[in-house]
This record gives C-alpha cells, structure tokens and sequence, in this order.
C-alpha cells in the first residue's frame, strides 16, 4: 500500500511538473537566416526566398544601407507601386514543425503596413501578425474583429525591434500554450503577451511549414527591413565607442609611436570583431613630416605599453585627410570587455618645427565590422612636432693638441642631460679639469694622457625635451709628446720661439732679479701648447691659455727671484 501512495505521489508531481513546463522541451525551429552572406540585390531565389511583388517598381533585396540589425546586410522591402492596394510578399518554406519559437528583427516606418505570416502545410495563414501604420502591434484572429492590438503593444518608426513568437499547432504545451495558439515577445521571452488564437484551425494541417512577409502601403522609397531570423533571441555583438583623447602635447621629431588618436570599445551581447579603422588628420604637417601610422589595441587595460598592433603599417601619403587602415583579420572581442585602442604616427627625423597633427572624432562609420556599432570617439588634441636640435661646438682644440696641457671643449648653454664622451680610460688616458663629469656642464677641460688621434663626443635635451638621434662629433684633435726647448736666458733677456710642435720649455741661466721676455709665436697650420717648467709661478696659480691660432703671438714677462719665474705680465693674441 505504500508503495503504491508512493508511486501515486510520483505520477502526480511529474505530471504537475509538465503541465507547469518544468521539464525541458527542445525549440523545434531550426532556420537562421542573418543575411550576411547572400548576395547584394535582388532576393529571389537566394537561400529559397520567392518573391511575389505586388506591383511595378516593388524592391525586395539584400542591402547594406540603413544600419542592419546585426551584421553587414538585411533584407529590404518596399511597396513602390503607384495604383491599387497591391502589396509586396516574399515567403520561404521552412521544414515543417508542431511547436517551437522563432524570433526575427523588424525596423518599418508609420506610412506602410507589415505583416509577418506563419503558414501551414495546406497554405492557410495560421499566425498573422501586423504592425498598421498606426504604431500598434496587432494579431488577426478569425473569431473575433478582423485585426486586434495585442496587450496594449505599440512600435516606434525607424527603430529595430526584435519579436519572438512561441506557437503550439497541437498538445504539445510548449511554452505553456494550448493547442492552436501563439504569443510574442519583445524581450527575449522575459515578459509574454496573452495566448493569441491561430487564424485558421485546421485539425487536418498541424505542421508549420513557411514563413510569409508582407509590406503594403503604395508609397514610394518607404523602406521596411527585416533581420536575423532564429530560433534564438540573442542580440548581435555590439561594439560602443567610447572616448579616450591624447591630450596636447609636443612631439620631438624623430620620435615613434605617438599617439595622435585613442577609442576604446565596449562588447556587449556577443563576441564582436573589428575589421578596418578609417581616420582623418588635420593640422599643418606635410607628408614629410610623418614616416607611418599604426593601430594597436590592448583589452581592459588603458596603456598602450602592453598594446599589440593591428594589421600592417600604414605609410604616409599626402598632407591631412581621410585615410584607412589596410583591412585585417580581427581579434576576438570577448563580450562584456572593454578595449582600448590607438593611432600612432612615427614623427620623421627631419620633421619641420611647430608643424601640427591631430585626428578628428572617431564615429561608428569610420569602424568596419559584422557587429552592431554605437556611440563616438572625440577628437584627439593637437601634437606639435618639434625640430632637433642642431648639437654643436662653440669651442674645441685645433687639429693638434699636446698631452700634459688642458684643452677645453663648449657646447650650446642653456641646456640639459649633457652627455659627455671622452675617449680611453679616465686617469690612464685623460684626466678631468673642470666640467664634464655630470648632466648640467656645457664645458669640459682635461688633459691627454696618451698620444693619438682624440674625439669628444657631446649630446644633450633642449627646452623642449628633444634629444638628438645621435650625439656630435668634435673635429679629431692629434695629440702629441711635446719636443724638449730649452730657454738659455744667457742669449738674451728677450726671446722668441715658434711653436711648430708642442714644447716642453726649460728655462736655464736666469739672474736673481732679472726680467726676461718671451715671444711665442703659432706656425702656419697653429693649435700648439706649451708646458712650463715646474719653477714657472703664475698669478692665481693658473698658467694662460695661449692663442692657437694659425700664425698667432702671444708675449709673457717673468721676473726671476733666484728659484723661481714670476708672472710679471701676459699680452695673448698681440696683432
């Protein structure tokens, strides 16, 4: 006995359970038509589509204009002809089906009449639905006036809605419908109208077996425009542009993957993908000016340190203008992420200063892509591009130089990040004087310490924050062992020496108290040195920097006090 209240409870539960829909049902419709991939123009005979116009002028075709509902392509209809009521129909057969659930998308202005029809296997129109002219949603039912509006439903013109109709030919209960009924839906089956009754009820015909679409109204160029027929709700992929400017800023030529755009885009719905990118610069560069641009884009993440590129680079070409991307295969954008992209433009070496570049707002026309594309990008702010410096040497030895004597090199002031470069080894090659050894001098004095050809190198940043590709070089200084002169001031008092080398001087056989002049005269090519005897005492302790130029003099007094040469007076440069 309780095995059998047992089994009686079971048998009792499960069928409250199916009256109630609990259990699972499979959707029996199985055609998807998204358009996409039929061909532009005239429908008929494509994907089984017949075409049964109404009159002369009438249009059914696959188009790209007027924003598909999903997609590149949707199908278009319109009433052209001019005399009569004649409408304009295309149908489809379908394999024929109980029960199940179709959802299509629909976009039809307020001056036509459509219809969609599900029809059975004897032909009879068993589901009509309408949308007048009047903005209400209606059912016809043949048990009641012609056509009813259904649930206080009504439509705006211009705009895609995405129906779902659930039908029950049978017993079945799909959906929780009785036999001979159907409802809609405007939400993907979140909120159903009231069971509407079929339009025939035929217990000879339970089988729905084509699709019928029809668009009435005798109006010119009125465009209707079905969609994404299936047996699933689920919107199409959405991308949404969204702002992120590069602000003003300076640009040193030479300079690569400068910002001169950003967008991010947000996936909704479904995965998207993102084709071609199309853009269009304004400001007063020339070609010249920019060597290439490329797109980069990075998920969920603002920086385009970690970006990866898009395609391939394109090259400049022309002054501002449209311009676009060469098409790509699109990265997956996974649904429910935002991505950030960004136009770069390499800055040429040689760019003109204080020439500009900036790139107008980004909108949906500019993006190419199978997904539904909203919203905008704004302007990115105007790039100034700025020169290269022009790094020189204000001063620097001749083309000799003589080790053991200070030579000084001097660049611009003014400046910073002053990068020195001094050939050989500090202490075993040269030694510094002054300067040189930190990012602020403009100046360095050292001495050579080995013989050889010499080159210093010097670079720096400008107010603008421009550094030079490449460092200056100075002219190559040959540095030599000076050739040993002795002064014998027992010749005379008054002495001159041409320099066609650099000397070592030793001075010998002067008098205490004595004055003694001597002349230092350049040769014909200049740039010697001089190194004093260590009895040599001069004012402040610093010994003259003697003229080097070609052909120069210079005359030095001394007073000798029995041990050392006494700086008494210097004339450097005497012409």
């Amino acid at each position: 006995m309780k095995l059998f209240n047992i089994a009686y409870i079971a048998i009792v539960l499960n069928l409250a359970l199916f009256m109630n829909n609990t259990y699972a049902q499979t959707n029996l419709w199985t055609y998807e038509e998204k358009f996409n991939t039929l061909t532009n123009g005239d429908i008929n005979g494509q994907d089984s589509w017949v075409v049964i116009g109404g009159g002369a002028g009438d249009v059914a075709q696959v188009v790209i204009t007027g924003t598909p509902y999903e997609g590149a392509k949707h199908f278009l209809l319109q009433d052209n002809s001019s005399s009569g009521y004649n409408c304009n129909n295309a149908k489809r057969s379908i394999t024929g089906i109980a029960n199940g659930t179709v959802y299509f998308s629909l976009k039809k202005a307020f001056n036509t009449a459509f219809a969609f029809f599900l029809e059975n296997q004897i032909n009879q129109t068993v589901i009509d639905l309408a949308l007048p002219p009047d903005g209400k949603i209606k059912s016809y039912q043949n048990n009641g006036p012609a056509y009813e509006q259904i649930d206080n439903l009504t439509y705006n013109a211009d705009t895609y809605y995405r129906f779902g109709i659930a039908f029950e030919t049978g017993s079945g209960l799909w959906e929780g419908l009785s036999a001979s009924t159907w409802k809609l839906t405007m939400d993907g089956g979140v909120t159903w109208s009231s069971p509407q009754a079929f339009e025939y009820r035929s217990t000879s015909a339970t089988s729905i077996t084509g699709i019928y679409l029809q668009v009435c109204g005798n109006i010119d160029g009125i465009n209707t425009y079905f969609d994404y027929i299936s047996p699933n709700y689920t919107d199409p992929p959405t991308i949404t542009l969204g702002s992120n400017a590069p602000s003003t800023a300076s640009q040193c030529a030479g300079t690569t993957k400068v910002t001169i755009q950003s967008f991010s885009l947000a996936v909704t719905n479904a995965n998207g993908n993102l084709t071609d990118v199309g853009f269009t610069t304004t400001g007063s560069y020339a070609q010249t000016d920019i060597a290439k641009y490329q797109l980069w884009y990075r998920a969920t993440t603002n920086d385009i340190s970690g970006a990866s590129q898009l395609g391939t680079d394109l090259v400049s070409s022309g002054n501002a203008g449209a311009r676009a991307f060469a098409p790509f295969s699109s990265p997956t954008l996974t649904v429910g992420t935002t991505y950030y992209f960004w136009i770069t433009a390499d800055i040429a070496v040689g760019a003109a200063n204080n020439n500009t570049i900036a790139v107008n707002a980004i909108a949906a026309t500019n993006l190419t892509s199978t997904s539904n594309k909203a919203g905008s990008a704004s302007a990115g702010d105007t790039q100034t591009i700025k020169a290269l410096p022009t790094v020189s040497f204000t001063a620097q030895p001749g083309a000799s130089a003589c080790i053991g004597v200070d030579v000084t090199y001097t660049t611009q002031t003014g400046m910073s990040n002053y990068v020195w470069v001094v050939p050989g080894t500090l202490s075993s090659d040269y030694s510094i004087t002054s300067g040189g050894t930190g990012t602020t001098s403009n100046t360095v004095t050292l001495k050579w310490l080995t013989t050889g050809s010499k080159t210093v190198t010097i670079n720096y940043t400008d107010g603008n924050g421009c550094t030079p590709a490449s460092a200056i070089s100075s002219t190559a200084t040959t540095v030599n062992a000076p050739a040993t002169a002795t002064v014998d001031w027992n010749n005379s008092n008054i002495q001159e020496i041409t320099l066609s080398t650099c000397r070592s001087l030793t001075f010998t056989n002067g008098k205490s108290g004595g004055i003694y002049t001597l002349l230092i005269k350049q040769n014909s090519s200049g740039g010697w040195a001089v190194i004093w005897p260590a009895n040599v005492k001069w004012a402040g302790g610093i010994a003259p920097t003697l003229t080097t130029s070609a052909d120069a003099a210079d005359m030095l007094r001394f007073m000798f006090d029995g041990t050392n040469y006494l700086d008494a007076a210097v004339r450097l440069d005497i012409k």
